[in-house]
């Protein structure tokens, strides 16, 4: 469907719509959370690789474990997807 807004959640790309999050979370349950912001510039993500280490690094200090998943193929997927 044209214009339709793609996420990346669980490891899936999914129409954001459809998305949905357990109650059972634990980052809705307490709080718990990382992320990092990517600004992307004709499609393409800025100081990615920069981004990615601030991603693992404090993943580590915060003790939440990333999901072990290639993180520039699924942003490319998710950037391609949403056009």
């Amino acid at each position: 469907m044209a214009g339709e807004t793609y996420v990346h959640l669980d490891g899936r790309l999914l129409p954001a719509a459809r998305a949905r999050i357990s109650a059972l979370d634990r980052g809705l349950l307490y709080g718990d959370g990382l992320f990092e912001t990517v600004r992307i510039y004709r499609g393409v993500p800025f100081a990615l690789d920069d981004h990615l280490a601030r991603l693992n690094n404090s993943s580590h200090l915060l003790g939440i474990d990333l999901p072990r998943i290639d993180w520039r193929a699924r942003i490319a997927a998710l950037l391609q997807r949403n056009g």
